[in-house]
């Protein structure tokens, strides 16, 4: 506390008491002209009311500048709520941006999930086409055996018939060179063994036919002469077509394989795309979590803000912390409106007293201490401590 704000220590100065004093004076100079005042009652209110003055003073001093520290850290306060609303408001906003943000990036994600679905099933049809494919080729690779056992056959067969034909001089000699050829030729069929097959029986059957009629068929021998040195020409146009079948299978086969690795590439490729798109989910769903943590915080504090510069949040009364700070700020508020009144109450009995004492005489209408007016400030005293008076 600065001395001087109490008293400059002058009668005309400038400080709480100076002016207290300089008021003081002028009242009881009043009277003392009046001739209200002796002396000695004179020096005798001075000094009373020089201490009470005084005490008021000192109190007023000191009590200032918290109150002053009150109001500025109340409005400071109010001020900075205001600014947090502010920042609650922009949050809130943002919030919601966010949330129409996620709901677009689920959309994006649902039709990633739908694209990646689609993409998994056709995948899915390749590899199932290309498992079909390598059944067939197995199945024909176990049937590649069981050719060569119809070839060795069939080989058998035309053996006994070399046997048979043994005596049948040129057309003999003919089938055995077509024979020959024919076994070489055999080695290298693959898809035409079915048919080769077929045709073979029905070569046998001729030749068998051939043997029970041979004879009595010259002209027929003939005939089947010429058959057989027609099929050894195209005998070489078989070798050269099973070849190229050959080929085909071998290309067909490696193009299989490639397929197969792409495939298992693409399938590879589609579950870590899809790997991605649930962890982007999980993230999405923390970010949700974590806007929703970050809105209950913000609701919080709004509501504790409203509590700080309202007496009801939400319609309920504040309770807690804030609202003992409250209850404790108004009781100092009443606390202070009711020493006032003490004290006004005080001023006028002790003036009253003092005036009455000398001069019996004095109405108390004249300084304006009548029934009435000391009647008012007794029932606003007792009304501030919740007493009522009733007077007559």
């Amino acid at each position: 506390m600065d001395l001087r704000t109490l008293t400059q220590g002058t009668v005309d100065g400038e400080g709480v008491f100076d002016r207290l004093m300089q008021a003081l004076r002028v009242h009881l100079d009043q009277e003392f002209t009046k001739g209200r005042l002796t002396g000695e009652d004179y020096a005798k209110s001075y000094t009373a009311l020089t201490a009470t003055v005084l005490q008021q003073a000192i109190q007023y001093v000191l009590t200032e500048p918290q109150s002053a520290a009150q109001v500025s850290l109340i409005e400071s306060q109010v001020t900075q709520t205001d600014a947090q609303t502010q920042l609650i408001a922009q949050e809130r906003a943002n919030a919601v941006v966010q949330g129409q943000n996620l709901t677009k990036q689920g959309n994006v994600i649902d039709k990633q999930v739908e694209t990646a679905t689609a993409e998994i099933a056709r995948i899915e049809a390749q590899t199932a086409q290309v498992d079909q494919q390598t059944s067939n080729l197995a199945a024909e690779a176990l049937n590649i055996p069981k050719q060569g056992l119809i070839l060795d056959t069939q080989k058998a067969q035309l053996d006994a018939e070399i046997v048979q034909l043994g005596k049948q001089g040129a057309m003999v000699d003919q089938q055995v060179i077509n024979l020959g050829s024919e076994n070489a030729n055999l080695i290298t069929q693959n898809s035409l063994l079915l048919k080769q097959v077929a045709k073979a029986e029905a070569d046998t059957n001729y030749v068998n036919a051939q043997i029970t009629s041979m004879g009595k068929q010259d002209a027929l021998t003939q005939q089947q002469t010429d058959n057989l040195a027609a099929e050894a020409l195209n005998i070489p146009k078989q070798g050269v077509l099973l070849d190229k079948q050959a080929s085909r299978i071998d290309e067909e086969i490696t193009a299989s394989s490639v397929n197969r690795t792409y495939v298992t590439a693409q399938t590879g490729l589609v579950n870590a795309q899809k790997d991605k798109v649930v962890d982007d989910l999980n993230v999405n769903a923390a970010q949700i979590n974590k806007v929703t943590a970050e809105i209950d915080v913000l609701t919080q504090r709004k509501l504790t803000e409203q509590a700080q510069i309202s007496d009801t949040v939400d319609g309920s009364p504040v309770t807690g912390v804030i609202g003992k700070q409250k209850e404790l700020y108004s009781a100092q508020v009443t606390g202070f409106t009711r020493d006032a009144e003490q004290k006004v109450l005080k001023t006028f009995a002790d003036v009253w007293s003092i005036q009455r004492s000398t001069d019996s005489t004095l109405s108390p209408e004249d300084p304006g201490f009548g029934p009435t007016t000391l009647a008012a400030v007794v029932s606003k005293v007792a009304n501030g401590i919740g007493v009522n008076v009733t007077t007559e």
